[in-house]
């Protein structure tokens, strides 16, 4: 039988698993893909964990039949910045063993004029994305306690910081799948999800 059809979820991570479930709410990007990492969760908390190749972003992804208009929102809470720390929200995404796809909205836990926005197409293999946006400065940095949200309706996603437009890009690949978010690498985490 076909999946139930799912219209929102939220939680505020009450359970220490690694990889997050969640009683089956979700799967993740080792688990599933294989080629990406988990994201673990301990109470109020969401991490990531990279897979050992570059690219290799932590994903997690809801289970269930979701609509085609989709939104996800997170709490960022910022820790180590290092590298290239984001944290990511995925729209219309799935996962199978070697494949992942979607659509990535990320933002820089960077400071300053380094720090970034991005909203890449996800074509399936490990490391082939293409960005739809790739904007850099320091209006799109995070700090603890911000809030971003991902929406995509039609063919138009929109990335938001504490309510305010940050970016848009219109692309027409993917018209099914299931929201999410993920980190691509560092010790940060988000202390809440819905989507």
């Amino acid at each position: 039988p076909p999946a139930p059809h799912v219209v929102n979820y939220a939680s505020k991570f009450p359970q220490t698993e690694d990889p997050i479930s969640e009683g089956g709410h979700w799967i993740g990007g080792k688990t599933v893909g294989l080629d990406w990492g988990n994201v673990s969760t301990t109470p109020g908390y969401a991490t990531g964990h990279a897979g050992p190749r570059h690219f290799a972003d932590s994903v997690a992804l809801l289970t269930g039949d979701w609509p085609a208009n989709q939104s996800v929102e997170e709490v960022v809470d910022r820790r180590k910045v290092s590298g290239y720390p984001e944290v990511s929200m995925r729209l219309r995404s799935s996962l199978a063993k070697h494949n992942c796809d979607g659509y990535e909205i990320s933002f820089s836990l960077k400071d300053g004029d380094t720090a970034y926005l991005i909203i890449v197409r996800w074509n399936g293999p490990l490391a082939d994305f293409t960005y739809l946006v790739n904007t850099a400065g320091k209006q799109y940095g995070l700090k603890t306690g911000d809030v971003v949200k991902a929406t995509v309706i039609g063919n138009e996603i929109k990335a938001y910081k504490n309510g305010v437009l940050m970016g848009t890009a219109k692309d027409n690949t993917y018209i099914h799948g299931a929201p999410g978010f993920g980190f691509n690498e560092g010790k940060n985490a988000i202390t809440a999800s819905a989507a």
